[in-house]
């Protein structure tokens, strides 16, 4: 392996380190806000400079052997950067994400041992670069899995949306978040089934810490649009994750999915507090601001049985409520709490989806605006004339993505994305 990689260098003329954008932002966060973090190492993920190095090392490719190739390469990266050592097996339970699962967001925690909830390193996964305001928004939304889901109700209905920078930021905040969680994230940790409502916990905690870490960045006013974001999605999408379990072949998290991601409660509160005490969150180190996260969630997040009601309303609408009374009349002390919370639940959920959206779209999606395909012998020249000139054209390509029309095709705009996504791994058409 080592023998390829240097004669790629020597042929290239590629540095070690990727020169975009999005590299920029990693490296900006991970000096900020993981190595903060002394319980740990947490590293987040440069997905340019790793897959350049797949690259170097003729790595990419389905076979059993260029995986594990792959993963060597990970277990090199990681120890590169963080002194950490990973087995063999460890960096391949990593591999997926960061040759697969390239358009979602991931927090992955490497435990000391099998069943153990003590946490030894910790890796993150940024959602992928290769987007624009409305691809990021419709990821959140899960929108392409049923976009009936949201009729009078998707992007071009919603208000007022974070930018697309702005998601960035926010989505690699959550995921490093998860990594600092000592409290709620090692408790959804099991060798077993884990539980939703730890993971709820947990995603509350993530989430309301993204966006105390925005305050503390001076990127302000983005509460009220992803509490908008995240109610509109649970409220479309919970009864749609109960009846397609199959597609995650019956697994009871994926059926709770719209319950688990209900994170409003907390994340008002982390509004609320990112507005009283914008000031705060600039003078109060990470470790200060992650306990600020717990009391929030301790206070703010609804309790398992609350939790439970809330799931069980969105599955089955209405008909939970008096089964919750019935219940009430025979156990209060059990259910009294509950019933209140989920008639808070339905008064709130129902109030934010008023408040946010429009009751006529802004504009419809033009099928006829479609945006260019990729011209891979743009990367492909560029690439032949060396480090610099790739990752401008990169980067080029990237901006292009992020300006287009929001109404523009989709078909076209996810064909771009998946098209950069795949870039370095098509680079031997090249001819390299």
């Amino acid at each position: 392996m080592q023998k390829i990689i240097s004669v790629f260098i020597l042929t290239l003329s590629f540095s070690l380190s990727a020169q975009t954008l999005h590299s920029e932002m990693v490296s900006y966060v991970q000096r900020n806000y993981a190595d903060t973090f002394q319980d740990y190492p947490i590293l987040i993920f440069d997905i340019d400079e790793l897959e350049k190095r797949f690259l170097m090392a003729d790595a990419f490719g389905d076979e059993d052997e260029k995986e594990k190739k792959r993963s060597g390469i990970i277990a090199e990266y990681v120890k590169e950067k963080t002194g950490v050592e990973l087995s063999f097996q460890e960096s391949s339970s990593i591999e997926p994400y960061a040759a697969i699962l390239k358009n979602s967001a991931y927090a992955v925690p490497i435990k000391e041992s099998y069943g153990s909830k003590t946490i030894s390193f910790c890796a993150v996964f940024p959602a992928s670069p290769n987007a624009n305001q409305r691809l990021e928004v419709e990821r959140l939304m899960a929108y392409q899995s049923s976009p009936k889901n949201y009729e009078n109700a998707d992007f071009f209905h919603l208000k007022e949306k974070m930018t697309f920078q702005e998601m960035q930021y926010f989505s690699m905040f959550h995921e490093v978040a998860h990594c600092m969680d000592r409290t709620f994230f090692p408790a959804a940790l099991s060798r077993y089934e884990p539980s939703a409502y730890d993971i709820h916990q947990s995603e509350s905690f993530a989430e309301s810490m993204a966006l105390i870490f925005m305050e503390r960045e001076g990127m302000s006013g983005t509460g009220l649009k992803r509490v908008w974001l995240r109610n509109l999605a649970s409220n479309k999408m919970g009864p749609w994750y109960y009846e397609n379990s199959h597609l995650a072949y019956g697994d009871i998290l994926f059926q709770q999915f719209g319950a688990i991601y209900w994170l409003v409660p907390s994340l008002l509160g982390a509004n609320e507090y990112v507005l009283e005490k914008s000031e705060e969150t600039k003078v109060k180190s990470v470790d200060e601001l992650l306990s600020v996260g717990i009391d929030l969630v301790n206070k703010l997040s609804y309790s398992h049985r609350s939790f439970h009601a809330v799931y069980q309303y969105q599955i089955k609408g209405d008909e939970v409520i008096s089964l919750y009374e019935e219940w009430l009349e025979k156990s209060p002390e059990f259910f009294e709490d509950a019933l209140k919370d989920l008639h808070g639940y339905i008064k709130l959920t129902n109030d934010l989806l008023n408040d946010s959206l429009l009751l006529a779209a802004s504009q419809q999606e033009d099928a006829n605006i479609v945006v260019d395909e990729l011209v891979m012998s743009d990367l492909c020249d560029a690439y032949k004339q060396g480090d610099e000139a790739f990752w401008d054209k990169l980067q080029e390509w990237r901006s292009y993505l992020n300006g287009v029309q929001v109404n523009s095709n989709m078909t076209s705009q996810l064909k771009l994305q998946s098209d950069l996504n795949n870039v370095m791994s098509n680079l031997k058409s090249c001819g390299a």
